[in-house]
């Protein structure tokens, strides 16, 4: 097997370090050393070398699903594509990997600079976003249901599972030993363009003597709700760059969006995408579906669709996603009556054929319980789906 993560990608972790974002703290992984709590390499331009990020390559290589690597072991089995596969199918878009090699160069970085976004989206929670720590002191009452009879810890403390956001010492040894290499730097969070850090890391990278990043790729994952932030615009920066893509996170359109994603509004993000377009490299717009989004698959395809051939001079590509937790909000879990009732009249595209697969494929993991959730939520946000989700709304009264 190959994965251009494994052979290219850093990824920060508590603690320490890890091949890829979704490679996840399993209590094998814990044996070794890729979470640098007790380790020596605690800078990435040590890390990456290490025995075992060399022991993840050389798996792979053997066809051996590296314990870390459960999320796209779980997704290739069940037919559907992974984070691995996509990073192959990508691959034509950046110089070529030595899979072969044990020892690499770091070409391809994701960092988080902040916690802080302006959305309060219902599938999010605490570690990515420190806005929900302040509503659960608001509401905690909702905030131990939420915990207690979902097992969301949507507006709980976030403790140890915040997102990490590199020290100093990292980022200078980025600066020095890093990003000299660097293809591909992706910025998520927190919103990044809501991230004042972000802009002053685009800046620095610019000014430095020893980095071309012209030769750089620019990565987002965005909410696309602004362009500029304390005297900086992404429409200064990003001429600088050699390509700038964005992921866009749409999950849902039109009204269903503002009601999924709290403090959103559809109309100035599609502006916003217009607006930025022509500096664009290529734009995802991506739906990360849930139980909400269930209910509306064929309108978000359209609606996704008219966008994408309203900007003809952008690469864009659409497609779907999948939230596996909580599991009250994952597809698998609503009631089969429902799956069955929803299945009558989707339409089967490429935007919707995996959403098809999880819908048939799968027996619930859980008692269904999105109906309490759905009201739960309406509760902590004083915002009915009976005006953004009617689907929902009568899902929820039948």
């Amino acid at each position: 097997m190959k994965c251009r993560y494994a052979s290219s990608h850093l990824d920060f972790k508590k603690g320490g370090y890890a091949p890829c974002f979704r490679f996840k703290n399993t209590s094998d992984v814990q044996r070794h050393n890729y979470w640098m709590g007790s380790g020596s390499d605690k800078l990435p331009s040590q890390v990456i070398n290490n025995k075992d990020f060399q022991d993840v390559r050389e798996q792979l290589r053997n066809d051996i699903w590296p314990a870390g690597c459960i999320d796209c072991k779980t997704q290739e089995e069940a037919g559907m594509s992974s984070y691995r596969t996509r990073s192959l199918d990508n691959a034509m878009d950046y110089s070529p990997v030595d899979y072969d090699s044990n020892i690499v160069v770091i070409k391809d970085l994701q960092l988080k600079m902040s916690r802080a976004c302006n959305y309060t989206c219902r599938h999010c929670d605490s570690a990515s976003n420190s806005s929900f720590e302040k509503l659960g002191r608001q509401f905690p009452e909702i905030e131990n249901e939420l915990k207690t009879k979902y097992q969301f810890s949507h507006i709980s403390p976030a403790g140890d599972k915040k997102i990490i956001i590199p020290t100093d010492e990292v980022m200078e040894d980025l600066y020095e030993n890093v990003f000299p290499t660097i293809e591909q730097l992706e910025f998520s969070g927190g919103e990044p363009f809501y991230q004042i850090e972000m802009y002053k890391v685009l800046q620095r990278l610019i000014d430095h003597p020893n980095i071309d990043t012209t030769k750089m790729r620019l990565v987002y994952n965005s909410n696309m709700s602004q362009l500029t932030h304390k005297g900086y615009s992404v429409k200064e920066l990003f001429p600088h760059f050699g390509q700038v893509h964005i992921t866009v996170s749409m999950d849902g359109t039109g009204k269903l969006f503002e009601y999924f994603r709290e403090g959103g509004n559809w109309d100035n993000v599609i502006n916003n995408i217009k607006e930025i377009a022509p500096l664009v490299t290529q734009f995802l717009f991506v739906c990360t579906t849930s139980s909400y989004q269930a209910f509306y698959m064929n309108e978000i395809y359209k609606d996704l669709t008219e966008l994408k051939e309203s900007i003809p001079e952008t690469r864009v590509q659409i497609r779907a996603t999948f939230v596996h937790w909580p599991k009250a909000m994952d597809i698998v879990n609503l009631e089969e009556e429902t799956k069955t009732k929803i299945m009558e009249t989707l339409e089967i595209n490429d935007f919707t054929k995996e959403f098809a697969i999880r819908m048939t494929s799968s027996d619930n993991e859980i008692e269904p319980c999105f109906k309490g959730l759905v009201k739960t939520q309406d509760l902590l946000y004083d915002r009915s789906c009976e005006e953004g989700a009617p689907k929902i709304y009568e899902y929820i009264c039948n």
